[in-house]
């Protein structure tokens, strides 16, 4: 992996960071307004350096569609993590996973269905919570939320 400016450990932090805790990671313009970046043009350059140095893929189009690479997390960046970036959480990808138990799937459009099944998905252990299970979505209702069709939202029983 290639060396990140600060600027760059500080966004792929915050990225990893805002990605944990909203199970998405954030738009151009939530990521210029946490570190006073007034142009997106600006934060699509910073992310496009951490798509060329390989710690980020991302897809066109899509404001949310920005995916951390594994190998980031095992080269020297991965020290850079231990001590925190200002208020940046740091998170460790490289736990051992764990499965959740995919019980059906979910209509986000047009009524469907509901499917039980008796699998599994493996998901890294910083996604999976107690009493959480994962569904399958089906639809495109929520895609505003960058959740498409074919999509596993994990999900967290909790009482009412």
């Amino acid at each position: 992996m290639k060396v990140l400016t600060q600027r760059q450990e500080q966004i792929l932090a915050f990225l990893i960071q805002r990605t944990r805790e909203q199970g998405y990671p954030p738009t151009f313009r939530e990521i210029g307004d946490h570190f006073g970046i007034a142009s997106t043009n600006g934060v699509m350059k910073n992310l496009a350096a951490l798509e060329r140095k390989g710690y980020i893929r991302r897809k066109d189009r899509a404001s949310r569609a920005i995916e951390i690479q594994a190998s980031a997390f095992e080269t020297e960046l991965a020290g850079a993590y231990e001590a925190p970036l200002g208020n940046v959480i740091p998170v460790d990808f490289r736990r051992s996973g764990t499965t959740l138990p995919l019980v059906g799937r979910i209509a986000a459009g047009l009524p469907i269905e509901a499917i039980e099944t008796p699998e599994v998905i493996e998901v890294g252990a910083t996604f999976a919570v107690e009493a959480s299970f994962v569904l399958q979505v089906q639809g495109d209702s929520m895609i505003e939320d960058c959740i498409a069709d074919g999509d596993y939202v994990i999900v967290e029983r909790r009482e009412t």
